[in-house]
């Protein structure tokens, strides 16, 4: 049970390192190579936050805030 909830929760951080850097091209025109700095971001930071539970809300929000950001 743990070991698939630790996967949930690296998959997780993983696609949030991967929305942001896509955003981040689309919205400022940034390069690419800065999947190299949101993907481990998302990895080392996120990780942990989804698998304690914490960042359940603060992802919605995020999510919210991108998607009003590109419906403009």
């Amino acid at each position: 049970m743990q070991r698939q909830r630790f996967t949930v929760a690296l998959i997780l951080a993983l696609l949030w390192g991967v929305v942001f850097t896509v955003g981040y091209h689309l919205i400022e025109g940034g390069s690419w190579r800065v999947f190299l700095v949101w993907i481990p971001i998302g990895l080392i930071f996120m990780t942990p936050a989804y698998y304690l539970g914490h960042a359940d809300r603060r992802a919605r929000k995020c999510l919210a805030w991108a998607f009003r950001t590109l419906h403009r």
